[in-house]
């Protein structure tokens, strides 16, 4: 019995500190944000369209048509380019289809029992 083990003597390890940037994406903390509160990240805004660019594009529209047109109406071309020009067309022509959304609203009883009068109430006293 002479090898015995001692139980509850060995050291711990030290946690790992994480390598790399501070702040990266690996070891941000949760209440850490990129941009200071009110501080846009973006202060210029959206970059404003080239409306030669607009233009131009817009003076091709016959032309790309009747290329989508020409695609579909070619028996020779592959079919997957064939669907692609009739789905342009299509929603070109008679715009995209509707995304159907389903939304769960569930609500409280309280809401549920709210007079006319007591939302009156309410606003009044909301109003400044």
């Amino acid at each position: 019995m002479g090898d015995a083990i001692a139980i509850g003597t060995a050291k711990k390890a030290k946690p790992k500190k994480p390598r790399g940037k501070p702040f990266s994406s690996e070891n941000q903390p949760a209440n850490v944000h990129r941009f200071a509160k009110g501080v846009s990240g973006n202060p210029a805004g959206r970059p404003k369209v080239d409306r030669n660019l607009r233009d131009s594009a817009r003076e091709h529209s016959e032309a790309a048509l009747q290329a989508l047109a020409d695609i579909v109406a070619d028996e020779k071309a592959p079919a997957s380019a064939r669907v692609q020009a009739a789905v342009a067309l299509l929603d070109r022509g008679h715009g995209r289809p509707v995304q159907p959304s389903v939304a769960e609203i569930t609500s409280s009883e309280r809401t549920m029992s709210v007079t006319v009068a007591e939302l009156m109430a309410m606003a009044e006293r909301a109003e400044p």
